[in-house]
């Protein structure tokens, strides 16, 4: 039973194909990405001390929240103005939304991190190198949330970034 809609989902050309698939791969990267945080929680359970591990977790919510901080609420208007300007097929308006988009959540969430480590630096106690290293993930997570929003406005959740120069 299951076999022809399956198929028919998987070679069909139809909007409900298109958003099947798509919706297919992005729950599979989804369900991959919480998969591998597991595993990695798992590991530095497993290996590092009760402190050590505390502290870890700390930094990385720190740093997830940062990030959602520095995104300053573009991923959501990506994907819309993105939907939007392919439609319309207004390619020069795409570039500039990616562009201004990447430079504005690369400003904010560096000013965030480098802030955050001042921050640390100024009320340091013990050991706070791992804060360091988990500001350093601030950008890289907040461009990533973008590039995502990018590319599920290009209906593409599962495409690799390319720059459209």
């Amino acid at each position: 039973m299951a076999g022809p809609i399956i198929n028919r989902i998987m070679t069909g050309t139809g909007l409900r194909a298109q958003l099947a698939r798509g919706a297919g791969v992005s729950f599979g990267v989804r369900i991959g990405a919480v998969l591998l945080g597991f595993l990695l929680h798992l590991v530095f359970a497993r290996t590092l001390d009760l402190e050590a591990y505390g502290t870890y977790s700390y930094a990385f919510s720190w740093a997830t929240v940062l990030s959602f901080v520095g995104r300053l609420g573009y991923t959501n208007s990506i994907v819309k103005f993105t939907a939007d300007y392919v439609r319309r097929e207004a390619w020069g308006l795409l570039r500039g939304l990616m562009h201004h988009s990447t430079a504005r959540v690369f400003m904010s969430s560096v000013l965030l991190a480098s802030a955050a480590a001042a921050v640390t630096w100024r009320m340091s106690e013990g050991s706070v190198d791992i804060f360091y290293l988990s500001f350093l993930l601030i950008p890289l997570m907040s461009l990533a949330s973008t590039k995502e929003g990018l590319l599920r406005g290009l209906k593409r959740p599962a495409s690799r970034s390319r720059s459209m120069d």
